[in-house]
């Protein structure tokens, strides 16, 4: 796949995401030979786009290697001697298996999928050429063929077959923007580049991932550069500490405060004992922090006003001034 095709892709994200709703299993009719025309295969199918317009492709009958290149609602028959063998069959959609009928079961796509039907591969061997096999959804993927090492993007190496595959990696900037670097020793696809798709912030990652801004790319984790409860503030920064309710505390980045507050409860990592600007928050970590109030209208025994340092003194009430730790 050339760079300018997979930039393409990700223009094309949103517009997926809006389609692939009402898709069901769409006829592929065949592409035209435009400049912008063009195709590509994930995790949730294969799609055949014209400028930023995407229409999933792999209805019945169309040639596949794995269900992912089928579109929702139908599977990969991968069944030798089979009729539809090696073609994609519809099944229906389906939530939980009990929408499925006997002998069928709901996948990761909400498609009924026999459960006699093998998984697609277990190594690239087991996929044509111009496809390499995802060990970790077992399904071959299709990617381009080569000529050489030279031919295949940033992240990819030309195998035996002629194909373009994921190359060893060590770190994600290995890999190409809307992919990272699997460094999890168990997993299937330690030590090669993953594709999870193209960001500009969390909210378009998927629960358990983050958006590293800085290469447009869903990461798996906790966003290390994001707002944290605790920290120490540098000397250097501008941005006052803001004024937060009861039961929030201010949060830190990099160093600063962002201006935003968070329920405290739902923090990681606990505030320091000053950033805790309520007596009953303070109260709430007594066993570390101390919570210190002034007195108002204090008198001495004499009856004049008592001055800092004043013993013996008697307050019309006191507030709550600070939390420091003990």
């Amino acid at each position: 796949m050339s760079t300018s095709t997979r930039t393409k892709l990700g223009l094309a994200c949103l517009m997926l995401a809006l389609s692939l709703g009402a898709s069901a299993c769409n006829l592929y009719f065949g592409p035209d030979h435009s400049q912008d025309h063009w195709t590509y295969c994930d995790q949730s199918g294969c799609y055949d786009c014209n400028g930023n317009s995407c229409t999933p492709q792999g209805g019945p009958g169309y040639y596949c290697e794995s269900s992912n290149q089928c579109a929702a609602g139908c599977y990969c028959d991968l069944v030798q001697g089979d009729s539809t063998y090696g073609t994609c069959v519809e099944a229906g959609f389906c939530s939980d298996s009990s929408q499925c009928q006997s002998g069928y079961h709901c996948d990761a796509r909400g498609s009924c999928v026999p459960d006699t039907n093998p998984t697609g591969c277990s190594s690239s061997a087991d996929c044509s050429d111009g496809s390499y096999c995802d060990t970790l959804t077992g399904s071959c993927v299709r990617s381009t063929t080569c000529g050489n090492d030279g031919t295949c993007p940033t992240g990819y190496q030309c195998d035996s077959r002629g194909t373009c595959v994921p190359v060893a990696c060590t770190d994600s900037t290995m890999c190409n923007p809307g992919c990272y670097c699997d460094t999890t020793q168990t997993d299937p696809n330690y030590g090669q580049c993953v594709e999870t798709g193209y960001c500009t912030n969390d909210t378009q990652c998927p629960n358990g991932y983050y958006c590293d801004e800085g290469r447009s790319t869903c990461m798996p984790g906790t966003d290390p550069n994001a707002p944290s409860c605790a920290g120490t503030i540098d000397a250097s920064c501008t941005v006052g500490m803001p004024a937060c309710q009861d039961g929030q505390v201010a949060t830190i980045q990099n160093g600063c405060w962002t201006g935003s507050c968070q329920t405290i409860s739902t923090c990681t990592a606990a505030p320091s004992c000053a950033q805790l600007t309520h007596q009953d928050d303070c109260m709430n970590r007594a066993a570390d922090c101390s919570v210190v109030t002034n007195g108002v209208n204090c008198t001495k025994p004499d009856g004049t006003a008592c001055q800092a340092g004043d013993v013996n003194c008697t307050c019309e009430k006191y507030v709550f001034a600070s939390c420091t730790a003990k």
